[in-house]
């Protein structure tokens, strides 16, 4: 019985040693050499700099499609995914586009759908924005990243992006 222990025993720490041996066989030389490095700051430094260096290496092919600057207004691009590669671009401060759909969501918010494929959800401002399908309305910046949409009557709704 103690043999079948001892024999468990050391089979389970030779799997151990052979998944940790795999583990660090995944880590790039570049990254092992920075945790040699002794002082913090330079440490930090040596990763910052050897990860941007890999994933440049790994970055997608040229030719992928790039976002449009309407495409891209007001989403954070970060939901659930990797960001994507910044592209410098003018940066747009509003967009108009006509209202295809109105709804409201479960916590009877008004939900927005665009003609550009946009979908906006109101946030605050008035119960009854007076907007129509058809109508024409411009979303522009506002503080602290926030966003407002002005329809036809005048009247002022603070937004998010949902789609």
């Amino acid at each position: 019985m103690r043999a079948a222990s001892a024999t468990f025993v050391f089979a389970a720490a030779l799997l151990g040693v052979g998944i940790a041996h795999a583990a660090a066989d995944a880590i790039p030389p570049a990254l092992r050499d920075c945790a040699n490095v002794k002082r913090n700051s330079e440490r930090l430094a040596c990763y910052d700099q050897t990860i941007e260096r890999l994933s440049s290496d790994s970055a997608p092919a040229e030719g992928a499609p790039e976002r449009s600057a309407e495409a891209s207004f007001g989403s954070s691009g970060t939901r659930g995914k990797a960001p994507e590669r910044t592209i410098e671009r003018k940066e747009l401060t509003s967009v108009s586009a006509h209202v295809t759909a109105l709804s409201r969501d479960v916590a009877g918010a008004l939900l927005i759908n665009l003609d550009n494929g946009q979908q906006w959800l109101q946030t605050s401002g008035t119960s009854s924005p007076l907007l129509e399908v058809g109508h024409e309305v411009t979303i522009t910046r506002a503080a602290l990243n926030s966003f407002r949409l002005s329809t036809p009557s005048g009247r002022v709704l603070k937004v998010k992006r949902v789609l």
